[in-house]
């Protein structure tokens, strides 16, 4: 008996921005990282805040994500600035998939204050993604904090961290409980479409005034993101069944070169022909075969003046280009 196991390939989905800028699904991160070098931005607005964030892929395993954000239901549209970096821990293989840690807000005023390990692997043209997270990322809190075995600190977290600016580690993977978040992504083959659902525990309650205070009883996003043009991606999703949201992200390598085109072959007039000149040149004047080198050559012949005792020979040219 011939058995046939089907072992899909180490293709690695195409991997978009979230509403906080990092790659992952709609709101929740995955394990996913973008190209070495890759510097992306994006702009997100919802119903209740609207963001500006730039990610830049510093190394092969680390990606960090700068935001901007403003709360629409506070005067003046308050504004947050936070920052988030996200670390490869573990490549993706044929049975083991890939796994990240990062730190959301790590440098804010603790709005989105939240850590995550999150895991993802890839079958087909499916991509799965579940992770444990603290802070915010477990709202919906099922699971005791497991580091709290290791010190009494890990089960207390504090609420707001100020003004920002520093380093919170005190509150780093800190609180009684966390939460587990996941979700599917499924890329199309022939259209450059992406799906996505998640479950996303974040029940929104802050603690920031004006940050939608209602905690939300649905936990369920979907979304997609679709290229509309290289590099650049335009995001829809419908997140706990009360906000629509709209993003539109851009990237480039900053490694890639600069487009190199063939210069084709110059040959000199002297190395022609008779027959190969054009008509109306004549082959025993100088003045013309000049002219019709210098304007093959985009530049343009002002005046020529050639001084045969001298053997010396003037020129006056310019050109359109440089």
């Amino acid at each position: 008996m011939l058995l046939l196991v089907s072992i899909p390939s180490l293709y690695i989905p195409q991997s978009n921005a979230t509403d906080y800028g990092t790659t992952g699904l709609i709101e929740t991160p995955t394990a996913r990282m973008q190209k070495d070098a890759t510097l992306s931005a994006t702009i997100m607005t919802d119903e209740y805040i609207s963001s500006y964030m730039v990610t830049y892929q510093a190394f092969e395993w680390l990606e960090a994500t700068y935001r901007y954000t403003g709360f629409k239901a506070l005067p003046n549209q308050n504004w947050d600035r936070n920052f988030e970096i996200k670390a490869n821990l573990l490549n993706e293989s044929h049975y083991l998939p890939a796994i990240s840690v990062g730190i959301r807000d790590a440098l804010g005023t603790g709005v989105f204050s939240s850590e995550y390990v999150v895991a993802s692997k890839q079958w087909d043209n499916f991509d799965f993604t579940t992770g444990f997270g603290w802070g915010l990322l477990a709202d919906k809190s099922i699971i005791d904090n497991p580091l709290s075995l290791v010190s009494e600190r890990f089960d207390s977290r504090q609420a707001s961290f100020g003004n920002g600016g520093t380093f919170s580690l005190d509150s780093f993977f800190s609180g009684k409980k966390i939460g587990l978040f996941g979700g599917i992504k499924y890329t199309f083959d022939n259209i450059p479409l992406a799906l996505s659902v998640e479950y996303d525990p974040n029940i929104r309650l802050s603690g920031a005034e004006g940050y939608d205070d209602r905690p939300t009883n649905n936990q369920i996003n979907v979304g997609m993101t679709y290229e509309f043009a290289k590099d650049a991606f335009l995001s829809l999703n419908y997140k706990h069944n009360d906000s629509f949201g709209l993003a539109i992200t851009g990237r480039i390598d900053t490694n890639a070169k600069p487009t190199k085109y063939n210069t084709p072959q110059f040959i000199s007039s002297l190395d022609m022909a008779d027959s190969d000149l054009p008509p109306g040149i004549n082959p025993s004047s100088w003045y013309d075969l000049l002219l019709f080198d210098i304007e093959r050559a985009d530049v343009f012949l002002l005046g020529a003046k050639l001084y045969l005792t001298e053997q010396r020979a003037e020129l006056e040219i310019t050109n359109f280009y440089y």
